[in-house]
């Protein structure tokens, strides 16, 4: 019973020298480790690069150029009145600027069109042009059948440049 109880002692002081001697927590990212080409496998994920943050915005103009400001990393534009002509796919004549001080140079912007509202037609995102402060949203209509006088909500979301490792 000596022994045993002798065991269990000398078990609970070795328990005790390890953690007093290891007092802070391991990383799960090693210094050295700088993340890219790793898939993701043991990575922090820094929310500070998704800025969080959503607005509503009517744009003025049209009835295929429209300009709007809206300041936030994400929201909703809407274009009142939007017409598209009969171009079929890869034309893409109409354009939104979006003036915005959250977006950076190298930047990416992800925008999507919500055409439930639309008369006809089949609007969609041709390309996003980001530049400092501003993006150009180019609209083109997938169908040789015109738009006219549409609303479209067009959804917008700004992701950071860089690697935070």
């Amino acid at each position: 019973m000596k022994r045993i109880a002798l065991a269990g002692g000398l078990a609970l002081a070795l328990c005790s020298q390890v953690f007093a001697a290891n007092p802070t927590p391991t990383p799960i990212v090693p210094p050295t480790e700088t993340g890219e080409n790793s898939a993701g496998s043991q990575q922090v994920t820094d929310m500070a690069r998704l800025k969080l943050g959503m607005g509503t915005v009517t744009a003025s103009g049209g009835p295929t150029a429209f300009t709007a400001t809206l300041n936030f990393a994400s929201g909703i534009i809407t274009t009142n009145g939007m017409t598209l002509v009969a171009s079929g796919a890869g034309a893409c004549p109409n354009t939104i600027t979006l003036t915005n001080n959250k977006i950076q140079a190298g930047d990416i912007v992800f925008a999507i069109l919500d055409s439930t509202n639309s008369a006809a037609g089949a609007p969609s995102v041709g390309s996003v042009k980001v530049s400092a402060g501003q993006v150009v949203i180019l609209i083109c209509n997938d169908t040789s059948t015109p738009m006219t006088a549409s609303n479209v909500s067009t959804y917008f979301l700004v992701n950071t440049q860089g690697n935070p490792n």
